[in-house]
């Protein structure tokens, strides 16, 4: 059996600080490091294909186009609100 995480494996104090999963610890990290989850979301379209991976990227979104010159900040606040929405 393939294990998908170790939380059970740290230490009891390490568990106390993460808080309880998934609630808790998903606050812990999105506190933390809010883009965390979107930049790797972004950074990982490029294998959305992949057995594993496919189930994760919606074959109907359309990533926005971005050039060197618009701005990430209008971007990422999209994104934001569509992690948001989808997670509650």
């Amino acid at each position: 059996m393939t294990q998908k995480h170790h939380y059970r494996d740290l230490a009891e104090e390490a568990r106390k600080v993460l808080g309880s999963v998934p609630k808790q610890f998903l606050e812990y990290f999105t506190s933390r490091f809010p883009l965390l989850l979107i930049h790797t979301w972004l950074a990982m379209r490029c294998v959305r294909e992949e057995p594993g991976l496919h189930e994760y990227y919606d074959s109907s979104y359309l990533f926005p186009q971005v050039s060197a010159k618009s701005s990430n900040t209008h971007l990422r606040m999209r994104l934001i609100l569509f992690f948001r929405i989808s997670l509650h």
